[in-house]
């Protein structure tokens, strides 16, 4: 459905991919559970739209912006502003009746401009100032069969999109109609969020290395073992050979055999002396095959 998508399947117990999505499920019950201590309420189900509008509209350090701004190109309104008041008129502002009488007035002001919106063929040539074009109407005749009168009115052409602007309606400072402006906007912010993205991923990868330098082949390494696959009375660590090395992925290998998946350099810390020798595991591997590491560890307790 989408190419450029990639899924990435980590492992349950695996914080280095699993560790953003249990974050922001921690804040998510958090931010909840003050919603519903505020409004004294156990119906969690009806301020789910409440958190999910004030999660999107956080500041994101990934990002550098809100979620909300990353994807639509503007901060979110909230408030009067999400009636489409001017902040200018909303300084104005005190009562409810100037609010209902201010909206009566947009109401009556949109109803009176004409929105005809035809199309036109884009010209050749495409310059910053916007296009003026003159329509004419008729008046028509009047009773005793007098000529009729022609009025004409100016409208703007949007430069990007050669779409007739509505009556009162502006352009931009470049020509364009607040239609393109705002598209316009959505793409420069979700490419600013990409960017952002990519140096924190570097940022994170150079902390990684100078924490965890690379292992060579032959090297004896030791495993934790996670405590919920830890049977009582079982080892906390598995000593074990790193057998080789592929796309920053470490197969290891112990006297038991070899370690059926592959590890992350954060998975494991290598020790100083060789407790395990390479050539000695090569041949104990052909006997017993590949193994995962709760088995190895239930080996080495009996």
């Amino acid at each position: 459905m989408w190419p450029e998508v990639k899924i990435v399947h980590g492992k349950p117990r695996h914080s280095q991919s699993q560790g953003s999505v249990e974050r922001a499920n921690r804040d998510i019950e958090e931010m909840l559970g003050a919603w519903m201590d505020e409004n004294q309420t156990t119906d969690w189900p009806s301020g789910m739209k409440f958190i999910q509008f004030k999660k999107n509209r956080a500041l994101h350090s990934g990002i550098g912006r809100s979620p909300y701004e990353a994807m639509f190109g503007c901060p979110a309104r909230v408030g009067l502003a999400s009636a489409g008041i001017l902040h200018d008129e909303i300084n104005h502002l005190s009562t409810e009746e100037d609010v209902e009488t201010l909206i009566e007035e947009m109401g009556r002001e949109s109803n009176d401009l004409e929105d005809p919106n035809p199309q036109r063929e884009r010209g050749d040539e495409e310059g910053i100032v916007p296009q003026i074009i003159q329509f004419e109407y008729e008046n028509g005749t009047n009773d005793t069969g007098s000529a009729t009168e022609s009025t004409y009115e100016d409208r703007i052409v949007c430069n990007q999109c050669s779409t007739v602007l509505p009556l009162g309606e502006e352009a931009s400072n470049d020509g364009k109609c607040i239609h393109c402006e705002r598209q316009e906007n959505i793409v420069n912010e979700r490419k600013r969020s990409r960017e952002c993205l990519e140096k924190q991923a570097t940022k994170m990868l150079k902390l990684s290395n100078r924490k965890f330098s690379d292992v060579q082949a032959g090297t004896t390494v030791r495993v934790p073992i996670p405590d919920v696959d830890r049977a009582r009375g079982s080892p906390r660590n598995v000593l074990a050979v790193v057998n080789s090395v592929e796309d920053g992925l470490y197969k290891l290998g112990t006297p038991h055999g070899v370690l059926k998946h592959k590890f992350t350099r954060s998975e494991f810390n290598p020790c100083i002396e060789k407790f395990i020798l390479l050539e000695n595991l090569s041949d104990s591997a052909k006997k017993r095959g590949f193994l995962y590491l709760q088995e190895d560890a239930t080996i080495l307790t009996i």
